[in-house]
């Protein structure tokens, strides 16, 4: 019987279970990713010459390319457009959208993410872990 139960709470824990974002700092480049559960990615890349974006599928094949469009929408009342690539030079008005993402997505608790027409939804359980999103990416890309 203590099995079943074990067993049993763990699937549901998986089930309800929020998703988590990590964070990575790799030649220059500092990354931040959340997987949800149905093992779709979303990932930031800020470095000093560029920002970047992408989105990964449940196949973990990229959704879109570098010269995508993408919506993203947190908590369901900020939508914020950005390009999926931003580089040193940009239009200003691409550098606010992506001062925006960063500055909001930290204190998101939903972020659907909208790319060719598809949508991804992920539920940040541990967005304290990614407070410094915000000053690093500005920081490395001067935004």
């Amino acid at each position: 019987m203590k099995r079943i139960l074990l067993v049993l709470f763990i699937m549901l824990s998986g089930v309800f279970a929020t998703d988590f974002w990590e964070s990575s700092w790799n030649r220059g480049e500092t990354s931040y990713i959340i997987t949800n559960k149905l093992n779709e990615r979303l990932s930031f890349t800020c470095s000093s010459e560029y920002a970047h974006s992408s989105v990964q599928n449940s196949n973990g094949n990229f959704v879109g390319t570098e010269k995508e469009i993408i919506s993203v929408i947190l908590n369901e009342n900020n939508k914020i457009t950005i390009p999926a690539k931003i580089e040193k030079g940009a239009f200003k008005t691409q550098h606010d959208a992506w001062y925006d993402l960063v500055y909001d997505i930290s204190i998101s608790k939903s972020i659907r993410v909208i790319i060719n027409e598809q949508e991804f939804i992920f539920k940040p359980n541990n967005s304290k872990s990614i407070e410094n999103i915000s000053t690093n990416c500005r920081e490395y890309f001067n935004l």
